[in-house]
């Protein structure tokens, strides 16, 4: 039945946690997990999903340099916003609402409309960034950190309103009406985007902005200056300040 199978599923978990603990960026312990993880979401999605998500977080925090673990958070995260994306249930909703408080946070922090209705996965995707500026900061010189933001700003990307990113919008008359005039939901859409968009460039000015003072140690600064370059080459962020 399900119990047995979710136990048995939770004790070779177990397993793999040790062998990881044990053996660093371990590629068997975390190919196994992975495993267990994807068995476990054909029988309650949401509960493994949820309880990798926290156990992977505990994880990271004490493994800082282990960038397997990192990855493996990383596929949690993309299944997770693949689940937000079709699921709305009150569990999720109770579950969320912390996640929900720390974005509106955000938005206040960069003057975005705290009414502005984010899909669900980009408001997990921008409190994990917030988890990563927080790590980056109490974590000096740990090179993981700087590739998993990298990550984060991926899934931020492919999940932005597409009418606004023009990379998912090819299509010249994709919501417009026949006049060629921009329907009133595109409207929307490409002003959630905009803010959106522009809530990133900000908030990732002000996270480099903190690594350019000079009293940083020289690998951080490396590393910061690095993410700058990505930004700029990956995601046109020419607007960050130098």
């Amino acid at each position: 039945n399900h119990d047995d199978k979710c136990e048995l599923l939770l004790n070779e978990m177990a397993l793999c946690e040790i062998a990881a603990d044990r053996y660093s960026n371990n590629y068997h312990a975390w190919t196994h997990r992975l495993w267990c993880l994807h068995q476990g979401m054909q029988i309650n999605q949401k509960q493994f999903l949820i309880r990798e998500l926290n156990w992977s977080h505990a994880w990271i925090q004490k493994h800082v340099s282990d960038y397997s673990g990192f990855f493996y958070r990383q596929q949690v995260l993309s299944c997770l916003s693949e689940y937000l994306q079709v699921e709305n249930d009150d569990f999720v909703f109770d579950w969320f609402s912390s996640v929900d408080k720390a974005f509106n946070e955000l938005c206040s922090s960069q003057q975005i409309c705290s009414t502005v209705d984010a899909p669900l996965p980009l408001k997990l995707i921008f409190n994990e960034l917030n988890l990563n500026s927080q790590m980056v900061g109490d974590f000096e010189a740990h090179e993981a950190l700087w590739y998993h933001r990298r990550f984060n700003l991926y899934l931020f990307k492919k999940y932005l309103p597409a009418a606004y990113d023009r990379e998912f919008s090819s299509n010249s008359e994709f919501g417009h009406t026949r006049e060629g005039v921009p329907s009133e939901k595109n409207k929307k859409i490409e002003s959630l985007g905009a803010q959106l968009r522009s809530g990133l460039i900000s908030y990732e000015n002000l996270f480099l902005k903190q690594y350019k003072s000079g009293k940083i140690d020289a690998a951080t600064e490396k590393y910061s200056s690095r993410h700058q370059q990505w930004l700029t080459r990956c995601f046109q962020l020419n607007t960050l300040s130098s």
